[in-house]
């Protein structure tokens, strides 16, 4: 796992750093920070500093300041991450170097009094915080695999967090929109404490939260503490007292958050969702696809051959639990005509009624295709 230079550029030594060129890239991958002093640019072609972040104060060209954008083509053709100029010798930086940058999204930059090797320094420990989190991650998501074993989930348990204590909860966080405010995850860390785990994912936080038995634990406190209010969706699993059960708590958040994406409120508890609690983790299935494509197409091919309403009719009377008068109130229609499209929709789906098995066939269909409608937000 590496940083970014947007994300190195956060962290406190390079509050003074200013970006020149290049502002389009400051998603590059940085692994290394690296530092030269003498090298040519024609011999720096040949080294390898791919995702590395340079930095120097140029002292081979001091009295040359047109050469800088020999060595920034240099690096660029050499895949580092960025360049960071010293204004030991340069104020300010040729045009032709700020094209250069700005041509191949390339940060360049200057920056004042700040010694190199503790700006490297910084930057290995950001890397390393980076690597420890991609670990996690990747526990996390074999975890979720759902192919361990109690023992072995419970081990994991202890290598995301040692400090965990027995029950626990857990929430999978996500923003509404990219303008939300993000989730500030190392102040939540101070508020749940050591015993919980709090972890970015690249749309989604996870957060583990841990306590004793015999400690009070309310979700709602949990979520006003950390200040989520209607910034973020939330989905939350149920309570747990054993951290070998990590995998269903898991799966049980990370589907309740698909479901309030799909139905857009902020907090979902996995237990108020009903037959969602199925329905979304198997709407992949090739099978279930073909189930309720079966249905939908039938009725979608009627309305554009008639010009008719059937599809909006029985997605909202499944919405009514199959109220006719809700149904009626909900489309504006009078109820002699929603019974009509009721008619109709039984005989175009070759159903004898709409009640019992046939009523849910019907309903589970239209739920799954409202899901896949919007399949794209509900996963991540």
């Amino acid at each position: 796992m590496s940083s970014t230079v947007h994300e190195i550029l956060s962290l406190k030594k390079f509050n003074s750093f200013r970006l020149i060129a290049g502002a389009n890239g400051l998603n590059r991958k940085v692994t290394r920070g690296g530092f030269i002093d003498h090298e040519s640019a024609e011999i720096m072609r040949d080294i390898a500093f791919k995702h590395e972040m340079i930095f120097s104060n140029l002292p081979m060209i001091k009295d040359e300041p047109e050469r800088i954008t020999e060595y920034v083509d240099a690096l660029i053709h050499a895949g580092c991450a960025c360049f960071a100029i010293k204004t030991t010798f340069f104020e300010s930086l040729p045009e032709t170097a700020i094209e250069l940058a700005n041509r191949f999204n390339f940060p360049l930059l200057l920056f004042d009094e700040t010694y190199i090797e503790e700006l490297i320094l910084d930057i290995d420990e950001s890397v390393n915080i980076h690597k420890k989190l991609d670990n996690k991650r990747k526990i996390i998501k074999e975890i979720e695999d759902g192919s361990l074993n109690k023992f072995k989930i419970k081990n994991y348990a202890y290598e995301l967090n040692p400090n965990f204590k027995t029950c626990f909860k857990v929430f999978y966080i996500k923003t509404i929109n990219d303008e939300s405010r993000r989730f500030d995850t190392k102040l939540a860390h101070s508020i749940l404490g050591k015993s919980s785990l709090v972890l970015p994912f690249e749309e989604v936080y996870l957060v583990i939260h841990s306590y004793l038995e015999e400690e009070s634990i309310d979700k709602d406190d949990i979520l006003h503490s950390l200040g989520l209010k209607n910034d973020y969706y939330i989905g939350t699993s149920d309570y747990f007292n054993d951290l070998g059960l990590m995998d269903h708590a898991l799966h049980q958040a990370k589907t309740a958050l698909s479901f309030a994406c799909f139905s857009q409120q902020n907090i979902t508890d996995f237990k108020t969702i009903g037959i969602y609690q199925m329905l979304i983790p198997i709407l992949d299935n090739k099978f279930v696809i073909q189930f309720y494509e079966n249905i939908i197409e039938q009725l979608i091919q009627y309305d554009v051959k008639h010009q008719s309403d059937l599809l909006q009719t029985a997605t909202v009377y499944v919405k009514c639990d199959g109220d006719i008068k809700m149904t009626s109130e909900q489309l504006f229609q009078h109820t002699n005509t929603v019974r009509y499209r009721i008619r109709k929709i039984k005989s175009v789906l070759l159903l004898e009624s709409l009640k019992g098995m046939q009523y849910e066939t019907l309903a589970t269909a239209i739920h799954l295709y409202e899901l896949s409608k919007k399949q794209n937000s509900i996963y991540f």
